[in-house]
């Protein structure tokens, strides 16, 4: 294959990609059809095989792509980034905010080696990145849709584990399992309620003024007590 080929059918594979988001987002994986997929991206919906294997493939490669479940996993960490404000934390004393996979100061890429509450507000500071540049990603809608299929309900699960690994990590329960599902209930509710535009309130708040009261939240679920 030469290299205007290639390119043509990395751009191919790229639009595929970013329409089969957008439409697994807005009509869950069962609504979707394939060919849906190829005419919003403009690409031949036989391609779809060819690169993906079919539409459970294409569905594990949106999934892949996705930035907030593909960076939660301890194993990747985010960028460094600037602190933000003092947080209000469930036992009454403040707890310091920040971007990336950083605590009150920029952490280690490793989030197994983060505190639990850098641990929080990494995912948060993903969360937000991910609603503000390409919305509310079809993992999250499809935690609340019961007509996904089995195969695509599985899929999720496994994707969902990279969120799920770090958060049972950070938990201070006796159930951290319950726990974690808990804060990413939350944390995607929110994502997903925002999106809808029902919750006007919600929708409409800034993400600096939803950042204190959702990390708070999130906190409260895991049950963490130590908030420095």
């Amino acid at each position: 294959m030469n290299t205007t080929r290639r390119r043509d059918a990395a751009r191919s594979r790229q639009a595929l990609l970013a329409a089969a988001a957008d439409l697994f987002a807005e009509r869950g994986y069962a609504g979707t059809a394939i060919r849906s997929v190829g005419d919003r991206a403009g690409v031949d919906p036989a391609l779809i095989a060819r690169y993906f294997g079919g539409k459970e493939g294409l569905y594990q490669a949106v999934l892949a792509a996705d930035p907030l479940i593909e960076q939660s996993a301890p194993s990747v960490g985010g960028p460094p980034a600037a602190p933000h404000a003092p947080v209000p934390a469930t036992s009454g004393d403040d707890g310091a905010g920040a971007d990336g996979a950083a605590g009150a100061v920029a952490g280690p890429p490793d989030e197994s080696a983060a505190s639990p509450l850098a641990t929080v507000h990494g995912l948060v500071d993903r969360a937000f990145d991910k609603w503000t540049s390409t919305g509310v990603s079809a993992a999250a809608q499809n935690v609340f849709r019961r007509e996904v299929d089995d195969a695509a309900r599985q899929a999720t699960r496994e994707r969902l584990d990279t969120v799920l690994e770090p958060l049972r990590g950070a938990a201070d329960s006796p159930d951290p399992q319950l726990a974690a599902e808990l804060a990413v209930a939350v944390l995607f509710g929110v994502g997903v309620a925002r999106d809808a535009g029902t919750l006007t309130r919600l929708s409409a708040v800034s993400v600096d003024e939803l950042r204190a009261p959702l990390t708070a939240a999130l906190v409260a679920a895991l049950g963490i007590t130590d908030c420095q």
